[in-house]
């Protein structure tokens, strides 16, 4: 079974580095522009999720963990809605959102320093099912 992986910001983590770009003239990014599967409502802490120390050794800098490039990297589980997910990795922004709005133009690294510490979440699905409008983010017994 092929593992299937999703990532997932925060409303507050957007306004977050937006404030950061506006902080020198920038324009904001939408949650579209932000280019992540899921984007939650609320002031939900998703880096508590990642596995520990995560992200911090990327040697080869290709944007992914080197600690948990192999096996299975725990993180804390969580559901939403009805789906159950576990945190696989800090989502370290990358170049693509500028890129793809066709903002920041020669200036992508602008972006990667405003959402350094808010760009979300990469979390591996457990449990599948339908998401919607309106679910509820929970924390699973297991923490």
């Amino acid at each position: 079974m092929v593992s299937t992986n999703i990532s997932i910001i925060t409303s507050c983590q957007i306004k977050e580095g937006n404030a950061a770009l506006a902080s020198i003239g920038e324009s904001p990014f939408t949650p579209i522009q932000m280019r992540r599967n899921i984007v939650l409502d609320g002031n939900i802490d998703l880096n508590q999720f990642a596995p520990d120390a995560c992200c911090e050794r990327d040697y080869d800098r290709d944007g992914y963990c080197d600690i948990h490039t192999t096996g299975n990297p725990i993180g804390k589980e969580f559901t939403i809605g009805s789906v159950r997910l576990v945190g696989s990795m800090f989502c370290n922004p990358c170049t693509v959102p500028p890129g793809r709005s066709g903002k920041l133009k020669g200036r992508e690294q602008m972006f990667k320093q405003a959402f350094a510490t808010c760009g979300g979440l990469r979390a591996r699905i457990l449990t599948g099912g339908t998401l919607c409008a309106g679910d509820v983010f929970g924390f699973t017994s297991r923490n």
